[in-house]
Order: structure tokens, then C-alpha cells, then sequence
């Protein structure tokens, strides 16, 4: 394949925008195309927390802001998670370290273990499922540190590919109202942080050959508790009968307009963060509700 800009040869076709593109101009079109679309989530002055969980999507973000961050004045920082995942979390350190590194970019660590006195295996002895402990983890702690830490914005490195099959899944279970949340963009409420996806019309596969084109190795790790999509298959086998699907799909979704329920936030009565119940749901499974 030959660059449809300067001949060079390929290194990804794009069938959708009609494009096959070098690494330099592959890397110029996403920073365009991301930085065109972040606009809309971002303000000047705007102090951004970027949630990295050193998977190829989280990175590309990382890799985007990086750029982004000097001509739209904002501030940014990278926010990790270390889980205590035996194997997998130390890669994944690892990998989050060099390109804080790499990038001079400030980093925040959150070392479970270190800070609660477990890792996420022991965290799971209970009923609950290791990835709905994860959730519930992740979820408190990435609101909670990056706000105590300034930040007044979140950036996740959802893909288009998880929008995508995150939609039917609900869809099938009638969850109108969490696919109605699926927004590029989900405005804070009290000590909740506002919530944006950069990422949100970007595919995996996009995703991934940033990192190529900016000469990152990929990382080759795992989560040990991660289950296969279910949905991925299917949403590919649609998208190569008919290219350009997803992205008509999640245009779809943007515009979806259904009423959001709008339920009042009260503070746990234990740790004072947002929650609907009396005890929020991590100081639960902390033991903290006896």
C-alpha cells in the first residue's frame, strides 16, 4: 500500500475517510481528528486527570494529550491504578512508568496494596465477581484521587469499538438509561468529576497504530480476571460486510436523546463520598458499613 499523501508506503488504510496513510501523516491525521473532537470536551485551564491503566487505548491517550495539552493551555497528569494483579500489574506499572517518562508527563500512582492493605485478589474473596470488585474500585478511586489531586475534568481512553458493544449489550437488556450516558462528554454533579472520552470516535485498531506510528512497543500483557467480548465478533463481521457502521453507530449514540434519570447524591455517612445509599458501595466491600 502507498500513503495516499506522499506515495510512502502504508502502514494502515483507513476504508471509511478513503485513506491509506505513512506513520508521519497517519500520526498527523489522528492528532487532527482527536484534537478536532476534544476540543468540544475541553475549556482553557481545564486541570485533566487521564485515567491510564496502561493498556494500548489508555497509552494513546496519554501519547495524544501530551501534544494536546500545549496548544489548548490545558493541564493534564497521568492517573494509574496499581491493582496488585499478580504479573499483570507490575507490567503494567512498568509500561505507565516509561511513558510518564518518556513523555514528561506528571504521574500519580494509587498502589492498592499499599494504601488499603489489599490488592485486588484479596479484595475478591467475597461473592461478588473480581471485575465487579474492580469496577466498584475503580470507579471511586478515580474520582476520588484526581479531584483531591486539582484535577476538575477525568479523560478515560473509552474506543469507539467499546461504545459500540457496549450499546447492544444494553440495548438487549433494555438499559436505556445507561446507554443514554454514553456520551463523549458526562457533566460532574457536586464532588463528582466531569467525565470526558477524547477517544470516543477512535477504534482499537486506530488506537493501536499511533502507538506504531510513534514507535512504542505494544504492551503484551493481560488481566487474568479479562473476558472475552462477546459482542466484538459480531460488530466486526458487520463492520466488513459494511465499512463505516461503527462510526455511523456512534454518531448514533452521541446524538441519542433519551432523559438521563437524575437521582439526588447524598455523601456516605462513612467516607463522605457521592453516593445514592447510606454507605457508598467501596466502603462495603471495605467492611466499613458494620
Amino acid at each position: 500500500m502507498r500513503c495516499s499523501v506522499c506515495s510512502k508506503e502504508a502502514i494502515l488504510e483507513l476504508p471509511v475517510y478513503k485513506k491509506r496513510l505513512c506513520a508521519e501523516h497517519y500520526v498527523q491525521w489522528y492528532y487532527e481528528k482527536t484534537r478536532d473532537f476534544t476540543k468540544k470536551l475541553t475549556r482553557p485551564g481545564d486541570k485533566i486527570a487521564l485515567a491510564i491503566s496502561g493498556g494500548k487505548d489508555s497509552l494513546a491517550l496519554a501519547v495524544f494529550f501530551s501534544q494536546y495539552q500545549r496548544e489548548f493551555d490545558v493541564d493534564v497528569f497521568m492517573f494509574h491504578i496499581d491493582l496488585g494483579i499478580p504479573g499483570s500489574s507490575q507490567e503494567a506499572r512498568k509500561v505507565v512508568e516509561k511513558f510518564s517518562r518518556d513523555l514528561g508527563m506528571e504521574l500519580y500512582v494509587y498502589d492498592l496494596k499499599k494504601e488499603l492493605g489489599r490488592s485486588l485478589p484479596e479484595f475478591r474473596k467475597g461473592s461478588r465477581p473480581p471485575c465487579s470488585v474492580c469496577g466498584i474500585i475503580k470507579r471511586y478511586l478515580m474520582n476520588r484521587i484526581p479531584r483531591e489531586l486539582g484535577a476538575n475534568k477525568l479523560a478515560t481512553g473509552h474506543n469507539l469499538d467499546d461504545q459500540v458493544e457496549n450499546f447492544f449489550k444494553n440495548w438487549l437488556s433494555q438499559h436505556w438509561d445507561w446507554i443514554a450516558k454514553q456520551k463523549p462528554i458526562l457533566p460532574g454533579q457536586g464532588k463528582l468529576l466531569t467525565r470526558i472520552k477524547p477517544l470516543f470516535e477512535r477504534t482499537e485498531k486506530e488506537n493501536t497504530m499511533y502507538l506504531v506510528a510513534h514507535g512504542y512497543d505494544l504492551p503484551g500483557y493481560k488481566c487474568r480476571y479479562s473476558q472475552p467480548a462477546k459482542w466484538k465478533p459480531i460488530v466486526e463481521m458487520i463492520e466488513n460486510e459494511h465499512p463505516g457502521f461503527k462510526l455511523a453507530m456512534i454518531k448514533s449514540i452521541e446524538r441519542f436523546d433519551y432523559p438521563v434519570s437524575t437521582q439526588e447524591l447524598g455523601e456516605c455517612k462513612v467516607c463522605g463520598e457521592p453516593t445514592s445509599q447510606e454507605v457508598c458501595a467501596f466502603c462495603k466491600i471495605l467492611g466499613l458499613n458494620k
